[in-house]
């Protein structure tokens, strides 16, 4: 879903420094709105998008560290999509 990879200029990564992390750049059809360390960050559409947008308004991406936990919560409804599924769950 989401990747450790941007596109961004030389200068804009230059100014950010090691604020890079904390501000995130990017061109997709999603941008960053808000983060709260340690508990989710949250994206909305991209309406400047240069190609169609997202279907999606906005995505909440909140991190669960224990596999059996981020199960349970697709498995109850609680998320819509979970990644780092263990192979003998699929």
């Amino acid at each position: 879903l989401l990747y450790n990879r941007v596109i961004l200029s030389q200068k804009a990564a230059e100014r950010l420094g090691d604020k890079l992390d904390e501000q995130a750049i990017g061109t997709g059809p999603y941008k960053f709105a808000s983060w709260e360390r340690g508990s989710h960050f949250s994206m909305q559409r991209n309406d400047k998008y240069w190609r169609r947008g997202g279907n999606v308004k906005e995505i909440l991406w909140r991190p669960i560290k224990e596999d059996a936990a981020r199960i349970a919560a697709l498995e109850a409804g609680q998320v819509d999509i979970i990644n780092n599924v263990p192979p003998h769950e699929v």
